[in-house]
């Protein structure tokens, strides 16, 4: 008999969710993969949360701040893409998680990324307007205990 097979599962939440799906693309030998709460790139969280937080325009402001973070940084923002990730995906089990009332990343990140992937096992589970960016298990802990137990025994069978 061989080596067991892998039972490891990745998971991240918002920005670990953008750093667990880059680790996925970049390797092998897991058995699952759990986002919350995914972001689609540098560029568009940018361009989103400069208008959420501070009304300025996304025509003006995010190309200049990353122009400057850029060089300060030393890489190139394109490189951190979620959707550019997904595509290099192993098409292991996938659950994706987002919320309505998310308004830092919506939900339609979660649904275009979900979209992308190619695994043949996959979920979105999208809660309410009640739970705000990486608020769903805080919020419904029993729920997304019982969410995660689920897509566990299945994904891990």
């Amino acid at each position: 008999s061989g080596p067991a097979p892998a039972r490891i599962v990745l998971m991240g939440v918002s920005m670990g969710a953008g750093a667990t799906l880059r680790a996925a693309s970049e390797s092998s030998g897991y058995a699952a993969l759990i986002l919350d709460s995914p972001f689609a790139s540098i560029r568009e969280t940018i361009a989103d949360h400069s208008w959420l937080f501070f009304k300025l325009p996304r025509f003006t402001f995010p190309p200049l701040f990353l122009f400057w973070f850029q060089r300060f940084a030393g890489f190139d923002v394109d490189q951190v893409n979620s959707h550019a990730a997904m595509s290099r995906v192993h098409p292991v089990p996938l659950l994706m998680i987002a919320s309505q009332g998310d308004r830092r990343m919506r939900p339609e990140v979660a649904r275009q990324l979900f979209e992308e992937s190619h695994s043949a096992v996959k979920k979105i589970e999208i809660f309410g307007q009640d739970a705000g960016h990486g608020a769903a298990a805080r919020l419904h802990p029993e729920q997304y205990a019982a969410l995660m137990v689920g897509f566990l025994d299945k994904a891990l069978q």
